[in-house]
Formats: structure tokens, C-alpha cells, sequence
């Protein structure tokens, strides 16, 4: 191949190559904003619940855990697996504390419940919407998992946002351990 040859297309790969990496930092900025009106929201939900006096200590202590965690990727990586692998729903309280976290949770004031709710969606939205790669495919997921009736654009499920709570608790010891 002569060298005029060689040259032009190294010259065409290079600007392909870099046009995606560009395209994709765009996208990955979009969604870093995205990810940070979510955690906005999931710390003004929380502060309302910790200021409560209503609000349990068992689920005080799961937001104090969870908001060392909301807009980490792996957050939404682990939820996506386990939705995947049909473990999300299972599996029951695998001790006395996330049965008790649950319990507390189900019986939050209906005004509290709509604030755990909005935390759990928002915190989980933060780091699906947080991952490099695949934070289209995590949102598209938490979306239709979190809603009432599974479609997109639906309100979030207090159900379902129990159920991603039970989750993250029996997934992570840490969270279950007094702060």
C-alpha cells in the first residue's frame, strides 16, 4: 500500500475515534448534570425524613449509609444485575435489622413514605445517571422498574422503592451496622 494511502486512513481513524470520544463526553456531561439534580433532590428528601421526628432510627440510619453511596455507579450496576438475574424481590431480610428496616420503612406516615420514595428513586437515578458507560440502559431500567405500573414517565412505586431498599440492605453488611 503506498504511503499517501496508509496516511489517509490513519488520518481517517483518528478523526472517527476521536468524534466518538467526543460525542460520548457530551452525553456523559448531559449526564452528570442529570445525576447531580438527582442527588439534589435525594438530599433534600432526606433531610426532611432525618428532621422528622416520625422517622425510625433503622431507616435514618439506612439514608446516613445510603448517602455515603447515592451517585456511585456501582449502586446501579448491582441493582441491574440482580433485576437481571431475578434476585431483586427474593430474597427476605437476611437478619434481624433489615427485617426491622423494612418493617419501618411499611409503616412511614404516607407523607414519609412519599419522601423515602423520592429518596430511593433519586438516589438510585443519581448513580445509574453516574456511570460512564451504560448510564442510559441503568436510567432506562430504574425508570420502568421504580414506576407504578412498570411503563416509563409513571410516578415512582413506595413498593417497589421498599424493595430496592431490602436490596441495597441485605447486599451490603456495612449498611446495617449503627453509624
Amino acid at each position: 500500500m503506498p504511503p499517501i494511502v496508509t496516511t489517509a486512513l490513519t488520518v481517517v481513524a483518528a478523526v472517527a475515534f476521536f468524534s466518538i470520544v467526543i460525542s460520548w463526553a457530551r452525553c456523559h456531561a448531559a449526564d452528570l448534570s442529570c445525576a447531580s439534580d438527582f442527588l439534589d433532590e435525594f438530599y433534600a428528601a432526606s433531610q426532611r425524613l432525618i428532621k422528622d421526628e416520625k422517622t425510625p432510627s433503622s431507616v435514618i440510619d439506612f439514608i446516613r449509609w445510603f448517602a455515603g453511596r447515592a451517585g456511585r455507579p456501582s449502586l446501579a450496576r448491582g441493582f441491574a444485575f440482580h433485576l437481571l438475574m431475578g434476585r431483586l424481590g427474593v430474597s427476605q431480610a437476611s437478619s434481624v435489622k433489615a427485617s426491622k428496616l423494612f418493617e419501618d420503612v411499611e409503616s412511614l406516615p404516607p407523607e414519609l413514605r412519599k419522601e423515602f420514595t423520592i429518596l430511593i428513586d433519586n438516589g438510585m437515578k443519581s448513580s445509574a445517571a453516574a456511570d460512564p458507560i451504560l448510564s442510559r440502559v441503568y436510567l432506562y431500567v430504574l425508570t420502568i422498574f421504580m414506576s407504578r405500573t412498570g411503563r416509563k414517565g409513571d410516578a415512582a412505586s413506595p413498593d417497589r422503592a421498599s424493595t430496592v431498599a431490602l436490596d441495597l440492605a441485605t447486599r451490603d453488611r456495612e449498611c446495617l451496622m449503627p453509624a
